[in-house]
């Protein structure tokens, strides 16, 4: 993942609401390099499964909507496809 790409992905993370920020970190393994399942997101937060998956599901279609994050995991994409049929 190039420099530019690193620094998107952190500033459209910082824009996430503070109650959707611990899910999509938790989700993906950004704080501890783990990615969490739903039920542990959910007994880590003190949240429901159901409120937790509503969280990381808003917090997906906002980091979606960013335009410099859209374009390279379009890129990312092709090229992943790509490589598969060659």
């Amino acid at each position: 993942m190039s420099h530019t790409v690193k620094y998107s992905l952190y500033a459209a993370l910082q824009t996430l609401p503070p109650d959707i920020l611990p899910v999509i970190s938790l989700a993906y393994g950004l704080v501890d390099g783990r990615p969490y399942s739903i039920r542990r997101i959910a007994h880590t937060l003190n949240l429901s499964e159901r409120r937790a998956r509503q969280l990381l599901e808003q917090g997906l279609r906002h980091l979606q909507a960013d335009p410099v994050l859209h374009d390279w995991h379009r890129i990312d994409k092709a090229r992943r496809l790509l490589h598969q049929s060659a």
